[in-house]
């Protein structure tokens, strides 16, 4: 077994400031979440090791293995649900609060990679306001230690043949890259970055070191060491949320993270690692890293948006989380481990009285949750303000930004098709109500992120999946069969400098249409040109099927998440006066460009639905006590019904202008 490592603790530091800097958008910490697989790695060593060992010695239990993991983890876990149900509890909006507690479940259960994978995404501008997404990765570790022990028994046996396990672990570093790098070229990226097994390959880089025989050449190890510390510190700075991850990208620090632990703990680097500052926050940085994304999370949302912090928002974040992780650390992470019962904080507890109270908490936590969950965010918390109550009630859910392959109304004698991004996709309620009172049939085609146009490519994270929908269906889509084609989306993001764009370490800007990945991120001139070739493109194909092509304007963006804003309001007046912090003229700038430049393309019908949000040169954020908005820039059921109504007489005159 080997002896307390103070370099690994170092390490573990390492680990959890490049997370809780990324996630305070500290520049030039662009690809900090990196971190997560640096602490896989470890694990990966650790508990190899550990086992191993055990088995060796002929005193390895299941029990004992799994209760200790019991009692090193889950304790903070539940105090970091407790603690932010009951801050959801007056900080969060209805939809909010439930989704919070339906995450809570995942959490406890140790679910939670599998509840956000199919939900939302980790670089999603909503997941700044998921307070328990960062317990993805804690689930991920549960699910690992769940099945290590057994899969290292059935391979190498009580005897630990250590050879076939080596190969055994070399074939799933293979296999799992493999299937990582498929999956992110298979539209299923979110999968791989959630799911364990396209991340098991990182626990078994780190077991494999656990069973290579040590290098005796001192120079030769503090090469690997310096080697292995650039290549954690290296994609630190380089990786950005747009890098395609994990996969073959991951390998880079988890192989580093694997060459510094090998390399020992005589190395320059093994020593620089071990002050007692750096071993300090090492030993509490799983309580650190559960304490500092609620943190920001609920400050992000009570803010109102996760765009531009200042510098004293930054430091403030970060000290809170520390002092937070801290006390997480000292009077619950701590005091459980000591399976002695010195501690005064837990009881003297043995393998069976650590599976009742696990059993006991877990059932706790999961009623708690269900009853916040089944009474939907539990709206009565807000009855003593009826108005900001109805306005609250007025917004549901954004739906995900999946695709949604040719989704029908009921039918009619006059067909409609709808294509899109998540303005299309949020507004599809509003083409659905219209149709049915105007005798038509809609039929919608969206994609969150994808800009609906012909042969056009975006920079952004959806890549492989706008390819599929741009390159293949689009082209491939029967226009003829339909009278109307219209195309609504976010044409800011594609063709203007917006207020919302980029947000992260001052890359103020849209993502850029590409024809290939020459990468020119910034030169929003060369996007607009691909924007309107791709538009005319567009246009004309539908023209040549004989069918009406409408262009619908992007709505006003207004500027932050209004559900914050409006549980801090005390009446519709303040919320209206408050929680719209785009001016018209930032508006403007995002959504004008694209809408002027449309009207010059032959055979396309343009509706601007500016004057309709923003009569008189002020955009309004709500109507008659109801929210025109779910967010910062979609659309309530409310807000799509409302630009329905102003798109009416266009669909009406495109129907007499489309063929008998």
């Amino acid at each position: 077994m080997i002896s307390y490592r103070h370099d690994i603790d170092g390490l573990r530091c390492l680990a959890v400031l490049l997370v809780v800097l990324f996630h305070i958008q500290l520049w030039p910490i662009s690809g900090g979440f990196i971190g997560v697989d640096v602490f896989f790695v470890i694990s990966g060593f650790l508990v190899t090791t550990l086992i191993a060992h055990n088995l060796e010695q002929g005193t390895f239990r299941f029990s004992d293995f799994y209760a200790r993991r019991i009692r090193r983890l889950f304790p903070a876990i539940f105090a970091t649900v407790i603690l932010s149900l009951i801050a959801g509890w007056f900080l969060f909006s209805p939809d909010a609060f439930s989704g919070l507690a339906q995450s809570s479940i995942a959490t406890v259960l140790s679910g939670s990679n599998i509840y956000f994978w199919m939900t939302s995404g980790y670089f999603e501008p909503a997941a700044h306001y998921k307070p328990l997404l960062h317990t993805w990765s804690l689930a991920i570790e549960e699910q690992f230690y769940l099945i290590w022990p057994a899969a290292i028994v059935l391979i190498a046996g009580q005897a630990v043949k250590r050879k076939r396990l080596l190969i055994a672990l070399i074939c799933a570093v293979l296999l799992s890259t493999v299937l990582a790098e498929w999956a992110i070229r298979s539209d299923h990226l979110s999968a791989s970055f959630f799911l364990l097994p396209f991340r098991i390959n990182e626990f078994a880089i780190g077991a494999i070191i656990a069973f290579v025989p040590a290098w005796k050449s001192r120079l030769g190890n503090n090469g690997l060491a310096l080697a292995g510390l650039a290549g954690i510190i290296a994609p630190a700075i380089l990786f950005t949320p747009e890098t395609v991850f994990p996969g073959i990208n991951a390998m880079i620090p988890c192989v580093a993270t694997a060459a510094l632990i090998y390399a020992g703990r005589e190395t320059i680097a093994a020593k620089t690692l071990s002050n007692p500052i750096t071993t300090y926050v090492g030993r509490m940085s799983y309580s650190f890293y559960l304490a500092h994304w609620p943190i920001i999370a609920f400050y992000l949302f009570w803010r109102g948006s996760a765009v531009g912090l200042e510098p004293i928002e930054q430091a403030l974040l970060f000290a809170a989380s520390f002092v937070a992780g801290a006390a997480l650390y000292h009077f619950v992470e701590a005091p459980f481990r000591i399976k002695s019962g010195t501690a005064k904080v837990a009881p003297n507890l043995g393998n069976r009285g650590v599976g009742v109270w696990f059993s006991s908490s877990t059932l706790a936590a999961v009623l708690a949750s269900t009853f916040i969950w089944v009474n939907q965010g539990v709206p009565s918390r807000f009855d003593t303000n009826k108005e900001i109550s109805q306005l609250l009630a007025s917004m549901d859910k954004l739906p995900r930004s999946e695709f949604k392959r040719l989704e029908e109304s009921q039918p009619g004698p006059r067909q409609i098709l709808l294509i899109g991004d998540s303005h299309a996709g949020v507004s599809r309620t509003g083409f659905f109500k219209w149709a049915a009172e105007n005798n038509a049939k809609v039929t919608t085609m969206t994609v969150g992120g994808c800009i609906p146009l012909l042969n056009a490519q975006t920079s952004a994270n959806f890549r492989d999946v706008c390819q599929k929908r741009n390159f293949e269906d689009l082209n491939t889509l029967d226009y003829a069969k339909y009278d109307t084609v219209v195309l609504l989306a976010r044409w800011g993001l594609y063709t203007s400098i917006g207020t919302e764009n980029g947000g992260r370490f001052g890359k103020l800007g849209a993502p850029i249409l590409l024809a290939s990945d020459e990468g020119r991120y910034k030169d929003v001139e060369l996007s607009r040109r691909r924007f309107y070739d791709a538009l005319n493109a567009t246009v004309k194909k539908i023209e040549a099927a004989d069918a009406v092509a409408v262009f619908v304007g992007q709505v006003p963006h207004i500027g932050e998440d209004p559900r914050a804003c409006l549980v801090k309001s005390s009446t519709a007046v303040d919320a209206q006066e408050n929680c719209n912090s785009a001016t018209f003229k930032s508006t403007q700038a995002e959504t004008s460009w694209a809408t002027e430049r449309a009207k010059d393309i032959e055979f396309l019908t343009v509706y601007d639905p500016t004057p309709l949000f923003c009569p008189e040169d002020k955009c309004l954020i709500m109507r008659d006590g109801k929210m025109l908005y779910r967010d910062g820039n979609h659309l309530s059921p409310y807000g799509a019904d409302v630009l329905l109504q102003g798109l009416s007489p266009v669909l009406t005159e495109a129907f007499k202008s489309s063929r008998m």
